[in-house]
């Protein structure tokens, strides 16, 4: 059995991946904003479902909070370019977390 810290280690290796691949401009957000999107898994590929998962804006200090799907999936839409941190909170794991610039 895995420890605490390969779950933690997993789900901010998975945040850092699915955010480099989403963060680009969507053609359905407003101009001049992106999203922050991934899923959020355990080390055996096992979603999280109702993860609780927070982007707080570096400049701003704005904050959005939302959960995970069924499927472990979040998103972030209408997020305008800048610095951001992103944690994952989810019960019976360590609050995960990562740094992300744009």
């Amino acid at each position: 059995m895995m420890g605490r810290n390969s779950h933690l280690w997993q789900i901010t290796h998975l945040l850092v991946a699915v955010v480099a691949l989403v963060w680009s401009p969507l053609p359905a957000q407003a101009p001049g904003t992106g999203a922050i999107a991934g899923q959020v898994s355990d080390p055996s590929g096992a979603v999280i479902s109702g993860a609780h998962v927070t982007v707080v804006g570096k400049e701003t200090n704005s904050r959005r909070n939302v959960s995970t799907s069924s499927d472990g999936l979040f998103r972030v839409a209408l997020v305008p370019p800048g610095a951001y941190s992103v944690t994952v909170e989810a019960s019976g794991f360590k609050q995960a977390g990562s740094q992300l610039a744009r």
